[in-house]
């Protein structure tokens, strides 16, 4: 599968992809003012977005990455500890929600299954929303 990967170059660490599980990665693209062109161009089959410090942005840069590239898979790489992000990353159909650059390597396996992945934080984000926030916590 064709992966391009949005990075935010500000980031104090960057996301670093297993070439083992990688597939075949086209393009590394700066998040910044109009990215859509530069996906749109390399036609990926899955994007993978670094929103660690986008956490309140997170719905609108997926949209756009939708709007762009709609049959690609997308993998949000977000903020740690933030149920928010992560349920508004899994309303807007993300593929994948893992908060540790380090989960990126077991994420792209289970994408390239046809699996969908999600960390203990999008869970959590699940439970949350499913149960609300005063049952959430009550197992």
């Amino acid at each position: 599968m064709k992966t391009c990967i949005v990075i935010d170059p500000e980031a104090p660490i960057l996301p670093v992809i297993p070439l083992d599980e990688a597939g075949s990665v086209v393009g590394w693209v700066a998040n910044g003012g109009n990215f859509e062109e530069q996906i749109v161009a390399l036609a990926p089959g899955l994007v993978v977005l670094d929103l660690r410090r986008c956490g309140n942005r997170c719905g609108d840069y997926v949209v756009r990455v939708r709007r762009c590239a709609p049959a690609a898979k997308i993998l949000v790489l977000g903020p740690p500890d933030d149920l928010d992000t992560a349920v508004t990353a899994l309303r807007t159909g993300v593929a994948g929600y893992i908060t540790h650059p380090e989960n990126l390597g077991r994420a792209l396996r289970s994408l390239g299954s046809g699996d969908m992945f999600i960390t203990q934080t999008g869970w959590a984000a699940l439970r949350r929303h499913q149960l609300g926030p005063h049952q959430a916590g009550a197992e």
